[in-house]
């Protein structure tokens, strides 16, 4: 009962820190999509994501884990595309023409990719959104909103498929 009890304190907390602002960003991934989000008290609203659960993966294209987490969130997006919304926001060097097209070429990257530093809106997002949520730079960061946008959950490190899509349909299947 203590373990839950704090659970839900952190999760209320993670995003309370600013809870009489809310803050709108709009951001351009690699291919020209402009996604639009709001950050409540409560978490993450995302204009193109309505009715769906959103995914937000903080990664590198320099990060083994990263790397190896891209086939399971792309075999995901592609299985789940009309359930949940993944965006991942690239926070290493700016990406060059060479590195997309090793992102969408070998790696297989087939959902929006964010460049935090392909210009000052993206990267004031990335920043924002990290320090909300308590991101100390340790990649892979993936957070997890529900339909209505409430923050849900976080995790660190590699996904495994199985529990991803299990919790992803979990919190697609909850009540609004």
């Amino acid at each position: 009962m203590k373990k839950l009890l704090l659970i839900l304190m952190f999760v209320g907390a993670i995003f309370a820190a600013d809870s009489n602002n809310t803050k709108k960003f709009e951001v351009v991934s690699i291919d020209g999509k402009k996604f639009h989000f709001t950050v409540t008290s409560r978490g993450v609203l995302c204009d193109e994501a309505k009715g769906k659960v959103l995914l937000i993966d903080f990664f590198g294209k320099n990060c083994p884990p990263c790397r190896a987490s891209i086939p399971v969130l792309a075999k995901i997006y592609k299985e789940m595309g009309d359930k949940v919304q993944i965006i991942a926001l690239h926070v290493q060097q700016k990406l060059t023409p060479r590195d997309i097209s090793m992102l969408k070429k070998e790696l297989g990257i087939n959902y929006p990719v964010v460049d935090m530093m392909a210009d000052g809106k993206n990267y004031e997002f990335v920043e924002y959104l990290g320090a909300v949520a308590g991101w100390k730079g340790t990649i892979p960061f993936m957070l997890f909103f529900d339909k209505e946008g409430n923050y849900r959950a976080q995790h660190y490190g590699m996904v495994d498929y199985k529990k991803l899509k299990d919790f992803i349909e979990k919190l697609y299947k909850e009540k609004d």
